[in-house]
C-alpha cells in the first residue's frame, strides 16, 4: 500500500509525493517511455506540466503517458500538483 505526503495549497490544491525516498536508479521503463521522459524532463525548468507530458508523448498513448507519471510518482521521483475538481483530485 502506497503512503503519500500531501501538502495543501488552499482547500482545492495540493502537492502529492510518495513517502519513500527515490531509488538511485529509475524504475524499469520501456524504450518509448524512456524517450518521452528524456524529452519531458529537460534540465531547463523545475516544473513540468501534464500538457507538456502529453505533447512529448506524441505517438505514446495518453494512458501510457499517465502510467509513466504514476510510476515515477509511486517510486518517489516526482511530486504532482493536483486540484480538487468535482470532488476528485486531478493533476
Amino acid at each position: 500500500m502506497q503512503t503519500w505526503n500531501d501538502v495543501q495549497h488552499g482547500h482545492d490544491e495540493r502537492d502529492r509525493y510518495a513517502v519513500c525516498p527515490p531509488p538511485e536508479v529509475l524504475p524499469q521503463l520501456d524504450a518509448e517511455q524512456m524517450a518521452v521522459l528524456k524529452k519531458w524532463a529537460k534540465p531547463d525548468s523545475e516544473r513540468r506540466t501534464r500538457a507538456a507530458l502529453f505533447k512529448e508523448a506524441g505517438k505514446l498513448s495518453i494512458e501510457r503517458a499517465e502510467a509513466l507519471c504514476e510510476k515515477l510518482l509511486i517510486k518517489g521521483w516526482l511530486f504532482r500538483r493536483e486540484q480538487l475538481i468535482g470532488g476528485t483530485w486531478q493533476w
